[in-house]
């Protein structure tokens, strides 16, 4: 603990000691203004100027300033730059006009895999029995089916479904209401 304490009282006083004894250093980032000799009007009316007596040889003081930087100063920013792209608008928003070529090229829904069986209606919700492989399904409107069809509606004898992994309707043929 007594080393570290020493090592960093040796490395204060050097710095202390460098920055001290080397001007040149300060001549980059600072530059002499005007030769100022005494206290103004307003330092000798301060109550601290009554409290603290300069030497008659520290009446002649050289005043600094920093030096601003120049536009041809090519050190780095401290945030750099930021470039944005301008905003896009509405009117310059691309609209995509799809041929019959062009949505046969897209990827389609597999046909329904759905048989139906038969519909029942109580208070107003109605059940559609489905077939799919050898399982015999009751779907209600919101019910998700074999993990890929959502079931939208059901509604004058059709059934919508929607093909989740495309997010694509498809219709269902219910025969005669009841």
């Amino acid at each position: 603990m007594k080393a570290l304490r020493f090592v960093l009282g040796l490395s204060l006083a050097a710095t202390l000691l460098a920055a001290v004894l080397s001007p040149e250093a300060a001549d980059d980032l600072v530059a002499p203004t005007q030769r100022h000799s005494g206290a103004t009007e307003r330092e000798a009316d301060s109550p601290r100027a009554s409290r603290v007596s300069m030497p008659d040889k520290a009446a002649s003081v050289y005043v600094l300033a920093i030096r601003p930087r120049g536009a041809d100063d090519d050190s780095p920013s401290a945030f750099g730059t930021v470039s944005r792209p301008p905003p896009v608008k509405p009117a310059d928003a691309v609209v995509a006009v799809v041929t019959p070529e062009a949505a046969a090229a897209l990827p389609q829904p597999p046909a329904l895999p759905f048989r139906v069986l038969g519909r029942y209606v109580e208070a107003g919700e109605e059940t559609v029995f489905l077939q799919h492989a050898e399982h015999n399904i009751a779907a209600r409107v919101g019910d998700v089916l074999s993990e890929h069809y959502k079931v939208e509606s059901v509604s004058a004898g059709v059934l919508t479904l929607i093909y989740l992994p495309l997010n694509q309707r498809q219709t269902l043929d219910l025969g005669e209401t009841p």
